[in-house]
């Protein structure tokens, strides 16, 4: 990778802007985590890529939960956001890049129960969703007899699950599958996968033209053998590690 030729107006944007302010989920592996202060997972690789692109750095924001990136990406503490689904509300502060990455949707449930072939018969079943993820918005169109209970984290969802306080949880299927390797090892099962996937890209603060255009080129150069060698590391890597 090498630095991208770049227009005059923005090589002095860029000058002028010295650091770009990054926000990110900091709890969402194998997609996003930020441990010791640094942001690893897919993301973070992917990142790493736009980093060399440009002529100045990229730092990262340090934030608890994915609402509080929200919150401060409408504050203007961050001036991108990685991995962030487009909605109606989000357009009100954010403008979204092209999809660089797409996420398998699935349900988990405890052992003894049946694959589900169609979510429009889970009538009445209690399903756990991580509070402001944007899916929960495409799923209650589409499945409006779910009954979608907020939660903080996926592994308190999760454990809500294995407690019987929700049927099931709906969540990244990589996500989802780390989860089991490491915090609910033979107590949970993939009993679904929906049709709908989560298209994944950057979103820049709205309010600066510029700097969305910079990041929407630095993407459009990235090319997809990259982005799927990143991919297949870290899910490879946690299945290898946690092999039986």
């Amino acid at each position: 990778s090498k630095i991208l030729e770049f227009t005059k107006k923005e090589h002095l944007y860029l000058k002028n802007k010295k650091l770009i302010n990054l926000c990110v989920d900091p709890n969402w592996l194998p997609y996003a985590k930020v441990k010791n202060g640094k942001y690893i997972g897919i993301g973070g690789d992917i990142i790493e890529i736009m980093k060399s692109k440009l002529p100045i750095s990229i730092k990262l924001v340090n934030t608890k939960s994915w609402k509080e990136t929200l919150e401060f990406a409408k504050q203007r503490k961050c001036d991108i956001v990685d991995f962030a689904i487009q909605t109606q509300k989000r357009d009100t502060y954010l403008n979204f890049t092209s999809q660089y990455v797409k996420i398998p949707l699935v349900m988990a449930t405890k052992l003894n129960a049946t694959f589900i072939i169609n979510f429009k018969n889970l009538q009445n079943k209690k399903i756990g969703i991580v509070k402001d993820y944007a899916f929960a918005e495409l799923l209650k169109n589409k499945y409006p007899n779910l009954d979608l209970v907020e939660v903080e984290t996926i592994s308190a969802g999760l454990d809500k699950v294995k407690d019987n306080e929700l049927f099931g949880y709906v969540g990244a299927f990589a996500a989802v599958a780390h989860e089991f390797n490491y915090n609910f090892t033979g107590e949970l099962k993939i009993s679904g996968l929906f049709d709908e996937s989560m298209q994944m890209g950057l979103a820049v603060r709205n309010d600066d033209k510029v700097l969305f255009e910079i990041m929407e080129k630095i993407i459009s150069n990235i090319h997809k053998e990259e982005i799927s060698k990143i991919i297949s590391k870290w899910i490879t890597r946690r299945y290898e590690k946690e092999f039986d």
